[in-house]
C-alpha cells in the first residue's frame, strides 16, 4: 500500500500521531527508558506509556528520560528511537514509497533546531517533512477560519511551552512563545509541597494534583486531595492532604506569566488584527488548557472572550493533518 500522509506532535509531555484516514491513532508520553550494557552503551529498554511508569521508580542503572525539551529535540539518538517506535506502531504490511510528514513546531524557533527536527523525522523514515507552527496547527484544528482576513487567537498550553500567535490569511502575524506551561505547573506544585508540607511528591502525583484541585483563579471553589510521598525531613513515607486554596496559590507565578505574555502579544498586535478580536476573543489548546479557571483568569486580565477547544488536546495533531491534507496550505510552503 502507498504510504499515508501522517502528522505529528512532538511535544515535551506526550506525542500524538495522526493517520490520514484514520485520525489520531497514537498518543503516548515522550519518554524513552534507557539502561546500559556491559561495554557502557546506552540502549533503548522501552517508550512510551511502558516508559513512563518507570518515571521516578527506575532500579539502578536505568534512567526514564524525555528527548523532547522545551517543545524541541533535545537529544537526537532518543528522539529518533521514539519516532521509530511510534512510526512501526502504525505501519501495517509494506509501504510504497516514504511517507508526507507534517511536524509541529513552537512559534520563533531557530532554523538549526528546524533543521533537527527534518532530519530526525527523516530518519525514522519520512519522505518529505513539512514543519507547521503548533498554534497555527492548532487554529486548524479548533476549526477556526485561519484562512480569511481577519484575527483569530490561539492560546496553545502544552508540557514544555506555551505558543500564543494572532493569526491571519493562513499565517501567523504576532507570536510568542515562553517556557511557562504544564511541565512548570507541575514543578511548582512540587515545589509547594516540599516547602509548606515537608513532604517529596513525584510528577505524576503532580500532575493529578494539576488536574483535580488546582486552579487558576486566588479564590477557587473548595476541594481537597490526599497526596502520598517521602517526608524530606525523616525518609519516612507518608501523606498530605491539599486544598484547592494551596494548588491555586502554588500556580500563581505560572499562570501569571502565561496571562502577562498573552497581554503582551495583545500589545503587539496591529489595531485591524486587534479589533477583530473583541468578537472573535482567544482559544486555548493544549493539555495545560485543562487548568480549571484559566479561561476565567484570562478574561478577567483581556476583557476579550476566551473559548476552549472541544479537542484541546488533540488539536494540534489534528490541525497539522488537515494542513498536510489541503493544498491550499501546502502551496505557501515549500516541502524540506
Amino acid at each position: 500500500m502507498r504510504a499515508p500522509d501522517i502528522a505529528i506532535d512532538l511535544g515535551t509531555a506526550n506525542t500524538l500521531v495522526w493517520v490520514k484516514g484514520e485520525g489520531v491513532v497514537i498518543q503516548e508520553p515522550s519518554v524513552v527508558a534507557v539502561g546500559t550494557d556491559s561495554q557502557g552503551r546506552r540502549r533503548v529498554l522501552s517508550v512510551g506509556a511502558q516508559a513512563y511508569r518507570m518515571l521516578g521508580r527506575t532500579p539502578s542503572g536505568i534512567t526514564a528520560m524525555r528527548p523532547i525539551q522545551d517543545g524541541v529535540i533535545a537529544d537526537d539518538s532518543l528522539a529518533l528511537e521514539l519516532l521509530k517506535n511510534l512510526v512501526g506502531q502504525i505501519r501495517r504490511g509494506l509501504w510504497i514509497g516514504r511517507p508526507r510528514v507534517a511536524v509541529c513546531i513552537p512559534a520563533r524557533i531557530s532554523q538549526l533546531v528546524e533543521r533537527a527536527m527534518i532530519s530526525t523525522t527523516k530518519a525514522a523514515g519520512a519522505g518529505s517533512v513539512y514543519l507547521i507552527e503548533e498554534p497555527l496547527a492548532a487554529a486548524i484544528g479548533a476549526g477556526l477560519p485561519v484562512a480569511m482576513a481577519g484575527a483569530s487567537m490561539v492560546v496553545d498550553i502544552g508540557g514544555g511551552t506555551t505558543d500564543i500567535a494572532v493569526i491571519t490569511l493562513g499565517d501567523v502575524a504576532v507570536s510568542t512563545s515562553l517556557n511557562y506551561a504544564g511541565d512548570a505547573m507541575d514543578r511548582a506544585l512540587i515545589e509547594y509541597v516540599r516547602s509548606h508540607h515537608d513532604l517529596i511528591i513525584g510528577p505524576a502525583s503532580a500532575e493529578r494534583l494539576k488536574m483535580k484541585v488546582a486552579w487558576a483563579i486566588p479564590d477557587p471553589p473548595a476541594g481537597t486531595l490526599d497526596v502520598r510521598g517521602r517526608c524530606a525531613l525523616t525518609g519516612i513515607p507518608r501523606s498530605a492532604t491539599i486544598t484547592s486554596l494551596e494548588a491555586a496559590a502554588a500556580l500563581t507565578p505560572v499562570v501569571e506569566r502565561i496571562c502577562a505574555a498573552v497581554a503582551e502579544t495583545l500589545a503587539e498586535t496591529p489595531p485591524e488584527l486587534s479589533a477583530d478580536l473583541l468578537d472573535r476573543g482567544i482559544v486555548l489548546a493544549g493539555g495545560g488548557s485543562l487548568l480549571q479557571g484559566l479561561d476565567t483568569a484570562l478574561r478577567e486580565r483581556t476583557d476579550l472572550p476566551v473559548f476552549r477547544a472541544e479537542n484541546p488536546h488533540t488539536c494540534v495533531v489534528e490541525g497539522a493533518g488537515r494542513f498536510i491534507e489541503v493544498a491550499e496550505y501546502l502551496d505557501r510552503r515549500a516541502a524540506l
